[in-house]
């Protein structure tokens, strides 16, 4: 039995970034693992609460502040 692998859900497609968009993977080894059933996929910021789409959000220093300049720390 194949292992499974924890894999974050843009990658296989799924519409959970902030900006509601996707970054699919499309290397021959990841999509045969996909076909293969190998993964089991988890957005950690939709599970840990955060809307999609949400504003985007970079880390500067120790805080982190959106695009329109509001701390979401």
């Amino acid at each position: 039995m194949a292992r499974k692998v924890l894999v974050s859900a843009c990658l296989l497609g799924h519409k959970v970034r902030y900006d509601n968009g996707d970054v699919p993977c499309l290397d021959s080894r990841f999509l045969r693992w996909y076909e293969e059933g190998r993964f089991v996929h988890i957005c950690p910021e939709v599970v840990g609460g955060l809307p999609t789409p949400r504003p985007d959000a970079q880390r500067q220093g120790n805080r982190v502040v959106t695009g329109t300049g509001i701390d979401v720390t």
